[in-house]
């Protein structure tokens, strides 16, 4: 099968639509996927939690690592942003990545005052998450508090017992009070501002130029099968 350019140029010249009507395709949906994707944001939260690996009472059978901490906080901040989140196409995914706590709510967002109402409840959902994790942790070191505490005092309270014992348990009680004390200086510094949330809006580009090539290059094809179809 043979086609000559002449040929060739004498049906583009007849079928010329063809190239305009794909460039006019090719704009359409160019500035369609330009439209949707206007009004796209993205807001991000992301807090290093390295330091609670500091917190350590392993004679105790306790431990706290970051690694611990973020999926904790990322769980009970994803439950409550997700639960009281109107706008179900926007959910909250807050994720590990070592011993960073990351969080992120992406979409089309229509208005400044749907804007803020995201940002505000993430921050809600955060602050309530790190502050559940404070008292949850608080409440496990006080329980051992208190039962070395009753050690301490039945210790004290023997007849039997020598000061070298007694030192060994008001040290457990001092070590133990001084990783509570640790941990709550900690998690203050943890605790987040509503500004600390990162809003970025979502910047579309079109290469105009790039597109018309793509649509003449689309045309001159389509009208190239065209001929080669006639001549099978």
């Amino acid at each position: 099968m043979y086609i000559s350019l002449l040929d060739y140029l004498e049906e583009i010249k007849k079928k010329f639509y063809v190239i305009i009507l794909m460039i006019v395709l090719f704009l359409v949906i160019s500035v369609g996927y330009k439209f949707y994707k206007n009004n796209n944001y993205e807001l991000s939260f992301s807090k290093n939690l390295q330091s609670l690996s500091t917190l350590t009472l392993s004679k105790y059978n306790f431990k706290s690592s970051p690694q611990l901490a973020v999926e904790w906080i990322s769980y009970e901040a994803n439950k409550r942003y997700n639960e009281e989140n109107k706008l179900k196409n926007l959910l909250m995914k807050c994720k590990k990545d070592s011993a960073f706590l990351n969080c992120k709510v992406s979409g089309k967002i229509k208005s400044d005052a749907d804007l803020n109402e995201i940002k505000n409840k993430m921050y809600l959902a955060i602050s309530d998450a790190l502050e559940n994790y404070r008292i949850y942790i608080v409440k496990i070191i006080d329980e051992i508090i208190i039962s070395k505490q009753d050690l301490l005092n039945f210790v004290l309270s023997a007849e039997d017992t020598n000061l070298e014992i007694q030192a060994r348990y008001k040290s457990a009680v001092s070590e133990i009070v001084f990783t509570k004390n640790l941990f709550v200086d900690l998690m203050n510094k943890i605790s987040l501002a509503e500004d600390d949330i990162i809003i970025s809006k979502t910047d579309t580009k079109i290469n105009y130029i790039l597109i018309i090539l793509s649509g003449l290059i689309s045309g001159l094809f389509l009208i190239f099968l065209q001929m080669t179809g006639r001549k099978n």
